[in-house]
C-alpha cells in the first residue's frame, strides 16, 4: 500500500513530479491504482489528463489515464518507491498558482499529494500576468471627449488592477481637461466612474477575461485660443517594470484672435490732449498674439501728434511694424498725444491701421480766432454824463468774454496810428480791458455841432489771434448855442393905409446848434387900442419866417391914418430856437415901426 504521496511545484508547461513511497518493499511484482484529479487546475486545461510517465528505479513508461483519472501502475520486486510525472499545459493565460492531486489507496485511507503549477515566471517558466501593453493616442476637438484604449498582453482569470496616472502637458490639467475624474468602459460595454486622486493617479480592475478597457477623459470648451494643447496617460499592473505612457492631443475650435473693434466710432481729442483709441479682440488667447500697426498722417502732420504708447503690456516693434498682445489680454487702449500749437487752422485727422481694422483720430482745433461784431449805438446825447456805458463788446458766438476755445479775451481801442490804448484817440471814452465794456471818459469832447458820429475801432484778443470790430456812435444834439437875431434893432417904415397881412419887414434870427426857430410877440410887447383893455386885438403880427404885419385891428385903428395920430410905434420879436430837448433859447429884438403919409 501507499505510505506517502508527495507532489511538487513546477512551472507552467514543464512536468510536475509527485514522488510515492510504498509502506514496504514489495516481495512480488505488485499493482497500484492511482487517480489523477483536478484542484484549482483543470485536468486537461492545465495539465495533461490522458497520460502519465511512471519512474521506477529509473526505467521510464508512458501510461495511460483513463477518463475518471485513474490509471494502473505495476510495480516489480523489492521496489518501495516510485514517480509519476504530470505534463502541465503552457496557455498565455494568467492564472497564479494552480493545483492538482495525486491519490492512492493506503493503510486505513486514500493518500493524497497536491502538486503546483506556478504561472509566475517562478522555476524557470513563463510569467503570464498581463501587463499593460498598449494605449491609444486620441485626438479629439476640445469639449469632446478624448477616449484612451488601453490593451493588456494577456487574460487573466483574475482581476487585474492597473494603476495609471493622468498629466498635463501643454495642456492643463482641470483647465483644459478634467482632472478629478474619468470615465471607464469594459470590455462588456459597461462603464464607471472612477475618481482622479491628486497626483492623476487612479486603478482600475479589470475583470478576469478582459483584455480590453477604454478610459474617456472629458475636454474643456473655452474661449481662449491654445492651439493645439496635449496631456499624457501612463499605465502599467503590478509586475509591470515601466508603465507605458501615451499623448492625448485638444484641437482648439477657437480662432487666432482678430482685432474685433477700435473704439465705437472715430475718436476726437482737443489739440494738446491724448487721442484715446480703445483696442478690442474678438476672444482671448493663451499666447501672445501680433498685429501689424499703423499710424500714419491725414491732414495732420507728425508736428500735429506723438508716438503712440499702450496699456495692458502691449508692445511695439518699429522694425517689424507690430505690435505684441501678451497672453490674455483682449483689450487696451493706444495713447496718442497732440500738440498744443498757437495755430489757428481746421480740425486736423490721424489715420490709425491695427490688424486690417482702420479708424480715424481728429485733433480739434483751439486756437479758435475771437470774433466781435461791428455795431451801432444811436441816439447817443453829446451832453452823457462822464462813466456812463454805452456799449459791451463781446465774443459773438459766446455771448461774454471768452472765446469758443475758453480763453479770456482782451479789449483795446486802435487808433489811427495803428496804437493800442484803452482811453480813445479823442479821448472821449475808456474801454475796459477784461469786459470790452466802453464807458465816456470826457463829455466836454463829445459835440454834435463838430461830429454827428463818432467810431471808434475795438481790437478783441485770445493772446495769439485777434479779431477787429467798428462801434459807430450816433450823437444827438443838445441845445447849446442861444438863438440870436442878426441885427441888435430893426426900424420898418411903411405907407399909411397898409393892408393887413403886408410884410412890413423881417427880422432874422441864427442858432449854432441849427435848431428850428419861430417867431413870435408877447402880449405885453405888442400895440393895442386905447379901449383895448384887456389887450385881445394887438395891431402887429409875426409869421413863421419872422414878416411883420399889421392885423386886422391895425388896419384898422386910428394909428394907420397917418394923420389920425401918432405914426411911429415900437414891438419887441421874440426868436425862440427849439431843438426837442425841452432847453429852448431866446432872444428878443425892438421893432421901430414908422407909418408914413
Amino acid at each position: 500500500v501507499i505510505s506517502s504521496i508527495t507532489g511538487d511545484n513546477a512551472a507552467e508547461g514543464s512536468n510536475n513530479t509527485f514522488s510515492v513511497s510504498l509502506s514496504g518493499t514489495t516481495a512480488a511484482e505488485t499493482t497500484i491504482v492511482l487517480t489523477l484529479a483536478g484542484d484549482t487546475a483543470t485536468k486537461g486545461v492545465d495539465f495533461n489528463g490522458t497520460s502519465v510517465i511512471v519512474v521506477i528505479n529509473g526505467v521510464s513508461q508512458t501510461v495511460p489515464v483513463n477518463e475518471d483519472g485513474t490509471f494502473q501502475v505495476t510495480v516489480p520486486t523489492n521496489t518501495n518507491s516510485f514517480s509519476v510525472q504530470v505534463s502541465t499545459i503552457d496557455d498565455n493565460i494568467y492564472e497564479g498558482n494552480e493545483t492538482f492531486t495525486l491519490s492512492g489507496a493506503g493503510t486505513n485511507s486514500i493518500v493524497t499529494g497536491t502538486a503546483t503549477i506556478t504561472d509566475d515566471g517562478s522555476n524557470g517558466g513563463t510569467d503570464d500576468s498581463p501587463v499593460v501593453n498598449g494605449i491609444s493616442s486620441p485626438t479629439v476637438s476640445e469639449g469632446e471627449s478624448a477616449t484612451f484604449d488601453v490593451s493588456l498582453s494577456n487574460a487573466s482569470t483574475t482581476a487585474t488592477t492597473v494603476t495609471l496616472t493622468l498629466a498635463g502637458g501643454s495642456a492643463t490639467a482641470g483647465t483644459d481637461f478634467t482632472s478629478s475624474e474619468v470615465t471607464i468602459t469594459y470590455q462588456d460595454g459597461t462603464t464607471q466612474t472612477v475618481a482622479v486622486n491628486g497626483d492623476g493617479s487612479f486603478e482600475v480592475a479589470i475583470p478576469a477575461g478582459d483584455t480590453t478597457f477604454s478610459i474617456s477623459v472629458q475636454t474643456t470648451d473655452d474661449n481662449v485660443y491654445e492651439g493645439s494643447e496635449s496631456f499624457t496617460l501612463s499605465g502599467k499592473t503590478a509586475t509591470q517594470g515601466t508603465a507605458i505612457t501615451t499623448t492625448g492631443t485638444i484641437v482648439d475650435n477657437d480662432e487666432v484672435p482678430t482685432i474685433k473693434s477700435i473704439g465705437t466710432g472715430d475718436v476726437t481729442a482737443t489739440e494738446g490732449d491724448a487721442l484715446i483709441f480703445t483696442v478690442k479682440l474678438s476672444n482671448v488667447s493663451s499666447t501672445s498674439t501680433s498685429f501689424d500697426f499703423l499710424l500714419q498722417d491725414g491732414t495732420a502732420t507728425s508736428d500735429d501728434y506723438g508716438a503712440a504708447s499702450f496699456s495692458n503690456g502691449v508692445t511695439y516693434d518699429a522694425s517689424t511694424g507690430k505690435i505684441t498682445v501678451p497672453t490674455g489680454v483682449t483689450s487696451f487702449t493706444v495713447n496718442v498725444p497732440t500738440t498744443n500749437d498757437s495755430i489757428e487752422e481746421a480740425d486736423e485727422t490721424v489715420k490709425l491701421t491695427i490688424g486690417g481694422k482702420e479708424v480715424i483720430g481728429t485733433i480739434v482745433d483751439n486756437d479758435n480766432a475771437p470774433v466781435i461784431d461791428d455795431a451801432t449805438v444811436n441816439n447817443l446825447s453829446e451832453s452823457i454824463a462822464n462813466g456812463t456805458e454805452v456799449y459791451d463788446v463781446h465774443e459773438a458766438r459766446t455771448g461774454n468774454d471768452t472765446d469758443l476755445d475758453g480763453e479770456a479775451l482782451q479789449y483795446t481801442f486802435v487808433h489811427s496810428n495803428n496804437t493800442r490804448s484803452t482811453t480813445s484817440e479823442d479821448g472821449a471814452f475808456s474801454i475796459d480791458p477784461g469786459t470790452g465794456k466802453i464807458t465816456v471818459l470826457d463829455t466836454t469832447k463829445l459835440d454834435y455841432e463838430s461830429a454827428t458820429s463818432i467810431v471808434l475801432k475795438v481790437e478783441t484778443t485770445d493772446g495769439v489771434n485777434k479779431d477787429t470790430a467798428d462801434i459807430t456812435l450816433n450823437l444827438t444834439n443838445v441845445n447849446d448855442s442861444d438863438t440870436v437875431f442878426t441885427k441888435e434893432s430893426e426900424t420898418f417904415n411903411y405907407a399909411e393905409g397898409t393892408a393887413a397881412g403886408v410884410t412890413l419887414g423881417k427880422v432874422t434870427a441864427t442858432d449854432a446848434d441849427g435848431d428850428s426857430i419861430s417867431y413870435s410877440i408877447a402880449q405885453e410887447h405888442n400895440v393895442y387900442a386905447a379901449d383895448d383893455v384887456n389887450k385881445e386885438r394887438p395891431f402887429y403880427q409875426v409869421d413863421a419866417n419872422g414878416n411883420v404885419s399889421l392885423t386886422e385891428a391895425g388896419e384898422k385903428a386910428f394909428t394907420n391914418d397917418y394923420e389920425s395920430g401918432r405914426n411911429t410905434h415900437t414891438i419887441t420879436v421874440t426868436a425862440t430856437g427849439t431843438d426837442g430837448s425841452g432847453a429852448d433859447t431866446t432872444d428878443t429884438i425892438e421893432v421901430t415901426l414908422n407909418e408914413t403919409n
